[in-house]
């Protein structure tokens, strides 16, 4: 039980030095923490496949825990694990949100520039 508490408090302290987008949900007698993903703005499937193919993390989907899908920007992330595991699952998830600011960033210079969003639209459509 202690090892399980020292790696909720890991990922509690690395997701708000690292991932400050993710916030833990601390668990209630259980190893099962809930992240709170909404600020990362995606909608529940595209969270789900950005979990999946940008950070390679498969998480249980907040969804299918409540029929009304009010919770389709929460994960659900067993900590009951080596800490080695835990640690990569962070280093992952951190490694792909970067990546995502880091478009959303470019994005808006193209959408920026003159010409703006048509200019944008045409480089893209090559």
């Amino acid at each position: 039980k202690a090892y399980v508490e020292a790696n909720v408090s890991y990922l509690e302290s690395a997701l708000r030095e690292r991932v400050p987008e993710v916030v833990v949900l601390r668990p209630q007698a259980t190893y099962l923490v809930l992240l709170d993903c909404r600020l990362l703005s995606l909608s529940s499937d595209e969270l789900r496949a950005f979990l999946i193919k940008r950070a390679r993390l498969l998480l249980s989907h907040g969804a299918q825990f409540d029929p009304t899908g009010d919770f389709g920007q929460y994960q659900r992330l067993n900590c009951a694990c080596a800490r080695t595991v835990l640690t990569e699952a962070v280093w992952r998830l951190e490694s792909a949100v970067e990546a995502l600011k880091d478009e959303r960033a470019a994005l808006r210079r193209r959408v920026a520039r003159p010409g703006g969003i048509q200019a944008w639209y045409e480089d893209s459509s090559g």
